[in-house]
């Protein structure tokens, strides 16, 4: 039981830095690609819905959504961030 709740404590504290690093990392995102993921991925809007929202194709949020996906993993590969 006390291992149990030390992993529980340990997998708690790395999720917790992962949720940061991520934040870190969205936010130095250029425009739209951070408008995009916080709306498509944070918010769950619909391809259609973010580009509504941003008043832009929906093929360039699609595009623009790749590329920020992109730049993400990028960077954390770079911070050496596990997921």
């Amino acid at each position: 039981e006390s291992l149990q709740v030390e992993d529980d404590f340990i997998q708690n504290i790395e999720s917790k830095i992962v949720e940061e690093e991520l934040r870190e990392i969205i936010s130095s995102l250029p425009e739209p690609e951070k408008s995009i993921i916080l709306l498509k991925e944070i918010n769950n809007y619909t391809l259609e819905k973010t580009s509504q929202a941003l008043n832009i194709s929906t093929r360039t949020v699609s595009r623009k959504l790749l590329k920020a996906l992109d730049l993400l993993r990028e960077e954390l590969e770079r911070r050496k961030v596990v997921l």
